[in-house]
């Protein structure tokens, strides 16, 4: 039962750190991109992921959140044309993640 409690207290802790990013944003005059975000299971880890409409926004909404958590953006190509850009930075203990997968497509566009 110990795990469990400890578990949960994990994942409250990092629902208030995205919390606390969250509501800065509120009180401040310039805001990040909208991002999904998830609280993990296991450990102290939240996800957020831009789902915004290109490759161009998407990668724009990591670099405005990694200029926020103070933190370089890292680019993993995926093969197919595709990456995903990442940052990840430690506040209040827990891992804040953020993401975003580039599909290429914005170049296609340019070339038809």
């Amino acid at each position: 039962m110990a795990d469990i409690r400890e578990q949960i207290a994990w994942q409250v802790r990092a629902l208030h750190v995205v919390d606390d990013l969250l509501r800065a944003q509120l009180k401040s005059k310039t805001f990040l991109p909208v991002l999904r975000w998830h609280v993990q299971d296991a450990g102290c880890t939240a996800y957020g992921e831009s789902f915004a409409g290109t490759d161009d926004l998407r990668r724009q909404a990591v670099n405005a959140w990694a200029d926020r958590l103070g933190a370089e953006v890292r680019e993993t190509p995926l093969g197919h044309g595709q990456a995903r850009v990442t940052v990840s930075a430690t506040v209040e203990l827990v891992r804040v993640t953020v993401t975003a997968l580039l599909h290429g497509d914005d170049q296609k566009e340019v070339e038809k």
